[in-house]
């Protein structure tokens, strides 16, 4: 990058990071008990969450496929955008792997401690 991007490439760099961030809150409520905290923002965000909802189970893993080669592999864009969208994937493909990983162990240890 040589020169900085321009306001609408900047306010667009956020867009990618809604899907993650739909994952951290479903794992924080759960995990935190922020249900209280996150009452506060529950108007603001519920058109989000109820559409994020209705998208059938494949959406997140075609939403990786084609945010990847369409965007982050072209040059047509800028870095800047897609260096954000590569960081709103792996972000996503992070949180999804801790939400299965501890929906594992939360089995193993019922399991450990019922033996």
């Amino acid at each position: 990058m040589t020169k900085k991007p321009r306001w609408w490439w900047r306010i667009l760099s956020w867009v990618p990071y809604l899907m993650p961030l739909h994952e951290t809150v479903m794992h924080a409520e759960t995990a935190y008990h922020l249900h209280h905290f996150l009452e506060y923002f529950e108007l603001l965000t519920i058109p989000f969450w109820q559409g994020i909802r209705r998208l059938p189970r494949w959406f997140m893993m075609a939403y990786i496929l084609i945010a990847f080669t369409r965007i982050v592999r072209r040059k047509d864009w800028p870095h800047f955008f897609r260096f954000h969208v590569i960081m709103g994937i792996l972000l996503e493909i992070t949180l999804q792997v801790f939400g299965t990983v501890s929906s594992w162990m939360s089995l193993y240890i019922g399991i450990t401690y019922h033996c």
